[in-house]
C-alpha cells in the first residue's frame, strides 16, 4: 500500500519522477513521524 506522502505527491506537480528519490522522501518522513509522534 502506498504511503500517504506518495499519494499526495503523486497528485501534485512537485512530485519527483525518480522512484529512488520518492522512496528516500517517504523513508525520511517515516523516521520523522517516529521521532516526533512517539
Amino acid at each position: 500500500m502506498p504511503s500517504l506522502v506518495k499519494i499526495i505527491l503523486d497528485e501534485t506537480t512537485g512530485a519527483p519522477s525518480d522512484e529512488d528519490e520518492m522512496r528516500k522522501i517517504d523513508d525520511d518522513l517515516e523516521v520523522e513521524y517516529e521521532r516526533t509522534l512517539y
